[in-house]
C-alpha cells in the first residue's frame, strides 16, 4: 500500500496576486455601482465621510453595510443597535461556511497567512477562488489579490455616491430608498432551491410584517428572519427522507 501524501503546501507569489486581482477586473464596474449606492444611502443617514469610509475599510462587507444603513436609526438605543448587530450576522452568517470550503486549500498554509487571507473573503473571490482551486491552483497569492482589489475599489467607489448624495434632498425621489430591497430580491432569487424556500419566504415576509405593525421599529427583521429559518429547517429533513424512499 502506498503511503498517503499531505497535501500540498500552498504559494504566495506576487504572480499570484497579479493573477487574482487580473481575475476580479470584469467586477469593477458592477461592485462600483453598488459601492455609490452605499455611498448614497450613506450620507442620507447622516454619516460623514471618514465614518463612510473607514466603514468600508473596516467592515469590507457590502450587503451587510447596506442593510445596517437601511436599519440605522435616527436616535440609537439598546434594541436599534441589537437589531442591527443581529441582522449583520445573519447576513454574514454564510461567510462561515465559505471560509470552511477552503480548508482543503489554505490548512496546510502558515496559520497568519491563512486567517489573513480570510479577511478578504467575499462572494466575488469564494466562487473565483474555488475554480482556481479545483482547476489545480494552489497558490494563496491569486485569492488575496482577488480580495485586495476589491477592497481598494469597495474603499473609494462610495465617495462619489456620497458627495451626490448630500446633495439630495429627498433620497426616495431619486429611488435610492429602494436600492436595498432591490438587491436583496435580486441575490434572493438566485438562491431559491424549491418549494421549502418558497414557504420560507413567504412565513418570513408574514412574520415580519405582523411583528413590524405590532412593534415598530427594526426587530421585525430579525424575527422575520428567524421564523423563516425555522420553518425551512422543519420542512428540509422531510423532503430528504421522501427522496431516499
Amino acid at each position: 500500500m502506498s503511503p498517503v501524501l499531505p497535501p500540498a503546501r500552498p504559494t504566495l507569489t506576487w504572480a499570484g496576486l497579479v493573477t487574482g486581482a487580473r481575475w476580479m477586473v470584469p467586477l469593477i464596474l458592477p461592485v462600483s455601482i453598488f459601492g455609490l449606492a452605499v455611498g448614497a444611502v450613506a450620507a442620507q443617514k447622516g454619516l460623514t465621510l471618514v465614518e463612510l469610509s473607514l466603514m468600508n475599510a473596516l467592515v469590507y462587507a457590502g450587503a451587510s453595510q447596506l442593510v445596517a444603513l437601511g436599519l440605522w436609526p435616527e436616535q440609537w438605543n439598546g434594541a436599534a443597535l441589537t437589531a442591527i448587530a443581529l441582522v449583520t450576522l445573519t447576513v454574514n452568517a454564510r461567510l462561515l461556511l465559505m471560509s470552511a470550503a477552503f480548508r482543503p486549500w489554505f490548512g496546510p498554509a502558515n496559520p497568519v497567512i491563512a486567517y489573513g487571507a480570510l479577511l478578504t473573503l467575499t462572494d466575488a473571490n469564494y466562487i473565483a477562488g474555488q475554480r482556481y482551486y479545483a482547476e489545480g491552483g494552489r497558490d494563496l497569492g491569486m485569492f488575496i489579490g482577488a480580495g485586495l482589489l476589491l477592497w481598494v475599489v469597495w474603499i473609494v467607489a462610495p465617495i462619489p455616491g456620497y458627495l451626490a448624495g448630500r446633495l439630495i434632498q429627498d433620497s426616495r425621489a431619486f429611488g435610492v430608498d429602494l436600492v436595498m430591497p432591490i438587491y436583496f430580491s435580486a441575490m434572493v432569487a438566485r438562491l431559491w432551491q424549491g418549494r421549502n424556500d418558497s414557504l420560507g419566504w413567504l412565513v418570513a415576509g408574514l412574520v415580519g410584517l405582523a411583528v413590524q405593525r405590532w412593534q415598530g421599529g427594526t426587530v421585525h427583521v430579525v424575527v422575520g428572519s428567524l421564523a423563516g429559518m425555522i420553518v425551512v429547517a422543519l420542512l428540509t429533513p422531510a423532503t430528504k427522507e421522501e427522496a431516499g424512499r
